[in-house]
């Protein structure tokens, strides 16, 4: 099992929907055992569900590199804790993120 603390949450306060319809609401910052990430999104997608995220590395020689998440129990984990933190936060509520044309979005639970 893994353990996985939030240290920092910032919330998008005016998320745009990509190319591929979904929605960065939030980046935030974990531990998970010995590692720590800096820069994992919560995403909205675009079936209204919520993901985490690793950070994307940019830059020389970013394509030799890559942070990715192969355990899906893990990625689970990261959105419940992301969420609560982005809850905690006062962010929007979830499944209330605005569109791209500024129309709200219902949505069920967290994927």
């Amino acid at each position: 099992m893994y353990e996985v603390i939030i240290t920092g949450l910032n919330i998008v306060t005016q998320p745009k929907e990509t190319r591929a319809g979904s929605v960065v609401i939030a980046y935030f910052d974990c531990t998970v055992g010995p590692f720590a990430l800096s820069g994992c999104a919560l995403v909205q997608t675009r079936r209204h569900g919520l993901s985490a995220c690793p950070p994307r590395l940019v830059g020389p020689g970013s394509e030799f590199r890559s942070v990715r998440i192969t355990c899906q129990e893990l990625r689970r984990l990261m959105t419940e804790k992301a969420r609560d933190a982005y809850r905690m936060m006062g962010g929007m509520q979830i499944g209330m993120v605005p569109n791209i044309d500024g129309s709200q979005a219902e949505a069920s639970k967290a994927a």
